[in-house]
């Protein structure tokens, strides 16, 4: 079966479910290069198909506890920020962490984010854009912090402890 992911919005979204369903082990997931309506507009043929829905049941398993984040902290910064010339403290430059079109591999990407001073797991007031916010989360997540999430209302972005078996998985 043949899996193709888009997304018509400027998240990581279609980016985070390919890399679930790659590492979950399904192996032909693609990515709908710029989206559902550019595909439908260069005169791709389009149809409709309503695919019947079978009931689960889903089984509960424990989550652990959550620390609630305390709205009016004064966390410390994380800067999202493009260009500076060399790596700066608290300021993260997402073009740093790719490389002629390609995410930088997993060992680099760490590497930069310890040159820059930025610690996980923590949490940050983000001073930036919410899609950088968004997509530092994807790489948090690739790099093991399957908690790292940001709260684009309270502009703050908080991990958890690393998950040291998907850090040990596929990531690049």
């Amino acid at each position: 079966m043949s899996i193709v992911i888009y997304d018509d919005t400027v998240t990581p979204a279609a980016a985070e479910l390919w890399w679930d369903l790659v590492r979950a082990g399904h192996q032909n997931v693609a990515i709908l290069d710029g989206g559902f309506q550019l595909y439908a507009d260069d005169g791709n043929r389009v149809l409709t198909v309503v695919t019947p829905l079978v009931p689960t049941a889903y089984v509960y398993s424990e989550v652990p506890a959550v620390a609630a984040v305390r709205a009016g902290q004064d966390y410390p910064a994380l800067h999202l920020r493009t260009g500076p010339p060399q790596p700066s403290s608290g300021v993260f430059d997402w073009k740093r962490t790719v490389a002629d079109g390609q995410l930088r591999t997993a060992a680099e990407i760490r590497e930069y984010l310890k040159s820059t001073g930025i610690r996980f797991p923590r949490v940050y007031r983000v001073d930036g854009s919410d899609a950088e916010a968004s997509f530092l989360v994807y790489l948090l997540r690739l790099l093991g912090y399957g908690g790292a999430s940001y709260d684009p209302v309270s502009k703050v972005l908080m991990t958890d402890n690393p998950d040291l078996g998907i850090r040990a998985s596929r990531t690049p």
